[in-house]
């Protein structure tokens, strides 16, 4: 009941913010998410001065009824879907509105209506039968504040020139057209930061396209496209480029990357993850080489292999790989032929290094060189612009080459027990990092860059020389599990605390003397290891973190437990040996601890 008081009541406060002296405030985008949703115009009609967003998807119409335009303040409509060609002539009076769906329905041209709708924002005409009509685009122009056009999924063969008109677009999606080419208009669009022309017949691009400076998101999938114009490198912002299902030869895909070393690039269209699941996987190699062509998964673990074959060139359409347990002390060139390969094990052999042809699977989203006696990472690695996972457990590593950064897309990165000293300030840029383990290595510091990993939910530091932690460590707000066992720490940042969504975190064997009393805002902690180290006393409001389940406290300098500990209830595991208690508090602490497991 509360609940629905306080949405009533913020319901209300929009209303009081978004009219002034009778005059309607437009809301922002992300503002009108909040706002009530109607999705009856029967109800709407009845509410006027109320409805900001109305919802009519899915509801057959045929025909929309012209007292809509009585909806003064309407700000968000969506029409999807409901079998309408056509707006009534009033449908011009909505002078509010700001975003307008007309997806899936069955116009053949964009209706007249809406270019007098010059607070129009974002447009989605996708998923109709639009036809050429040169027209289109100029009329929009009207509606200058456009910065959002959905026009997917239609039949236009000629974009026009009057797309040029159209200065403010940031987001236009032409996607599954007939689209041949492009006009060098297309550079008047100085705001446009994404653009989708997937499954269109382009066959060449304007040089005009390297003037959309602020371009972040290029998608030309599914074109007819053998090279892209030498001007496109101006694109500086270009942080995701796709490419698949077009004529690039392989040259030409290297120099792209090479032109883009920051961004994320697709290019052949490989074998869906879901089919290369259900591929035949073979086993023996001869038996495999027969049909090389058409062989997708190889599986050549605990072959006692000493070298990787020389035919395996052959396997041209190879996505995945195990070599993982054999007795392979180098890789061959051979292998830097296998440029559709998108997963690659090579766990348990005995190679030293990493050849330089191996930077030629571009490729690749996942490696697992794991086990083996490597001593540093090869520059090529850099050109794996695709790559997702990366497990270099156990080896001898002993550098992270600041060109880390060029590993943006990389989600899970795998260093334990190596020889690593410190990591570069470049780490920085693995922004869609989730989990990263430098356990067993020989870290003294940890960098305040580890801070722009906002989106990290496990970092394993275990077994370093780790003295202190950065304050900028409260911007890892996602992180869910964080050890920091066997370290040199001798105090804990207040910052610490700001974790709220950490669940297990590892501090034992480390020299803390105390613990922040921040450490109690941990509301989602279940499992907090503090043992091993000098703690004299504990925080007093340590049973603020309700959900703790196990708390290791063994092996430390403590006399007595603070009076609030028995109150959590959710405590399941206790252990406290060890520690300077006397006789009368051990006694105390049983009996108030009867339901548990307890180790005194």
């Amino acid at each position: 009941m509360m609940n629905l008081k306080k949405s009533f009541f913020y319901i209300i406060l929009i209303f009081i913010t978004y009219q002034i002296n009778g005059q309607t405030k437009l809301l922002s985008l992300k503002e009108l998410d909040k706002v009530q949703v109607w999705d009856s115009l029967n109800i709407a009609l009845k509410n006027i001065d109320k409805v900001l967003y109305l919802n009519l998807s899915f509801q057959n119409f045929g025909e929309i009824p012209s007292e809509i335009s009585l909806l003064k303040n309407l700000q968000v409509l969506n029409l999807e879907n409901t079998g309408i060609s056509s707006l009534p002539s009033s449908f011009k009076k909505l002078k509010n509105l700001q975003s307008l769906s007309l997806k899936n329905n069955f116009f053949k041209v964009p209706p007249e209506e809406i270019f007098e709708n010059y607070n129009l924002i974002e447009l989605n005409l996708s998923n109709n039968l639009l036809l050429d009509h040169n027209f289109t685009f100029s009329e929009l122009k009207k509606i200058n504040k456009l910065r959002i056009l959905y026009y997917s999924n239609n039949k236009l063969k000629n974009l026009p020139a009057d797309i040029g008109f159209l200065k403010n677009l940031q987001i236009l999606i032409l996607k599954t057209n007939y689209l041949q080419h492009l006009p060098a208009q297309i550079s008047y669009l100085s705001n446009l930061n994404y653009l989708n022309l997937q499954e269109n017949l382009i066959s060449e691009l304007p040089k005009e396209i390297s003037l959309l400076r602020k371009l972040n998101y290029l998608n030309l999938q599914k074109n007819e496209l053998e090279t892209l114009p030498e001007e496109i490198r101006f694109l500086e912002k270009l942080r995701e480029l796709h490419l698949k299902s077009n004529f690039f030869s392989y040259k030409e895909e290297l120099k792209i990357s090479e032109i883009f070393p920051e961004c994320y690039i697709s290019f052949k269209s490989l074998k869906s993850k879901e089919i290369l699941d259900a591929s035949k996987e073979y086993i023996f190699f001869k038996k495999a080489l027969k049909s090389a062509k058409k062989v997708y998964k190889l599986n050549l673990s605990r072959h006692n292999y000493f070298a990787v074959p020389e035919d395996i060139k052959k396997f041209k359409s190879l996505q995945w790989l195990n070599l993982q347990e054999n007795s392979i002390t180098s890789l061959s060139y051979e292998i830097g032929c296998l440029t559709n390969l998108q997963w690659l094990n090579l766990e348990k052999n005995d190679m030293s290094y990493l050849p330089n042809c191996i930077g030629n699977l571009r490729n690749l989203e996942y490696i697992n060189v794991s086990k083996n006696d490597i001593y540093e990472i090869p520059k090529s690695v850099f050109y794996w612009k695709n790559i997702r996972e990366i497990n270099l457990e156990k080896n001898r590593i002993g550098i992270l080459p600041k060109e880390i950064r060029s590993w943006r897309f990389l989600k899970r990165l795998n260093l334990f027990s190596n020889k690593i000293t410190y990591l570069p300030e470049e780490i920085k840029n693995l922004i869609y990092l989730e989990y990263l383990n430098i356990g067993e290595n020989e870290l003294q510091i940890l960098p305040k860059e580890i801070s722009n990993l906002i989106i990290l939910k496990e970092l394993n530091l275990y077994d370093n020389q780790i003295r202190f932690l950065p304050t900028e460590i409260e911007n890892l707000i996602y992180l869910e599990i964080l050890n920091l066992k066997s370290n040199d720490l001798y105090v804990l940042p207040e910052e610490i605390g700001k974790l709220k969504n950490l669940k297990k975190l590892g501090l034992s064997f480390n020299n803390l003397e105390e613990i922040p009393e921040e450490i109690c805002n941990l509301k989602n902690l279940s499992y907090l290891d503090l043992s091993f180290n000098k703690l004299e006393i504990m925080p007093e409001n340590l049973h603020k973190l309700r959900n703790l389940q196990v708390l290791e406290l063994e092996s430390n300098k403590l006399e007595e437990l603070p009076e609030n500990i028995y109150k959590m209830k959710n405590l399941r595991y206790l252990y406290l040996k060890d520690n300077l208690f006397s006789k009368a508090e051990k006694e105390k602490i049983k009996s108030k601890f009867k339901n548990i497991h307890l180790e005194l």
